[in-house]
C-alpha cells in the first residue's frame, strides 16, 4: 500500500472546508449569501441509484496521478451511503475504502457557492467519461479559482473541477473518467 501524497489530503481537506465554512456563515446571516445551485436535492435523488459510481482521475503538478472512486452503496427516501475509495495510477486500491451516510441535501450543498464570488456560465465539455452541456461554476477567491463543471444530464457531482493559484497556476483537476448509474428496472 502506497502513502497517500500531501497534495490529495490537503485538497480534501480544503475543498471540505471551503464548502463547509460559506454555508455556516450563510446559515449565521454573513456577508456569503449562497447561491443556487446546479441540481435541487429532490434531482439528485432521483438521478441516483444503487450502484450509481463515478471514476475521478486526480492530478497536480509534480505529483503521481492518483483515482477516487464515489460509489452510492444504499439509497433512501432520506438520503444515501457513500463509499469512497483511492487508487493508485495503475488503478489499485490505496488504504481502506471510506464509507459515509449523506443526506439530498448535504448533496445539493456541495453545489452552493458564495453568490458574489461566482460567476456561472454554460459550455461543452469533453472528457474521457464523454461530453457534456456543462453548468460552469467559476468560484474566484484571492488565493485561489476554483472551477466546477456540472453535466446537465448528470444531477449530482461535478464531472471536473479544476483549482488554480491565483487563477494561473494550475493546482489541481478532477476529472470524471467513468459513470455508471444502474436504470431504474434494475
Amino acid at each position: 500500500m502506497s502513502k497517500r501524497p500531501g497534495w490529495l489530503v490537503t485538497a480534501a481537506f480544503v475543498a471540505a472546508a471551503l464548502l463547509a465554512l460559506p454555508a455556516l456563515r450563510a446559515q449565521d446571516g454573513g456577508p456569503d449569501e449562497l447561491g443556487a445551485p446546479p441540481f435541487s436535492a429532490a434531482q439528485i435523488q432521483e438521478a441516483t441509484r444503487v450502484g450509481r459510481r463515478y471514476l475521478f482521475k486526480l492530478e497536480a503538478p509534480k505529483e503521481p496521478v492518483q483515482f477516487q472512486v464515489l460509489e452510492f452503496t444504499a439509497v433512501s427516501a432520506e438520503g444515501a451511503t457513500l463509499r469512497q475509495t483511492t487508487l493508485d495510477a495503475d488503478r489499485k486500491p490505496e488504504g481502506e475504502a471510506a464509507e459515509a451516510r449523506v443526506t439530498w441535501s448535504d448533496l445539493e450543498a456541495q453545489g452552493r457557492f458564495p453568490r458574489a464570488r461566482t460567476r456561472v456560465t454554460e459550455e461543452e465539455l469533453t472528457l474521457p467519461a464523454g461530453t457534456f452541456a456543462c453548468k460552469v461554476y467559476r468560484v474566484d477567491d484571492p488565493d485561489v479559482v476554483v472551477t466546477h463543471w456540472f453535466a446537465t444530464s448528470l444531477p449530482g457531482a461535478p464531472v471536473k473541477v479544476e483549482a488554480k493559484e491565483g487563477g494561473h497556476r494550475l493546482v489541481f483537476t478532477m476529472t470524471l473518467v467513468e459513470h455508471v448509474n444502474p436504470s431504474k428496472s434494475e
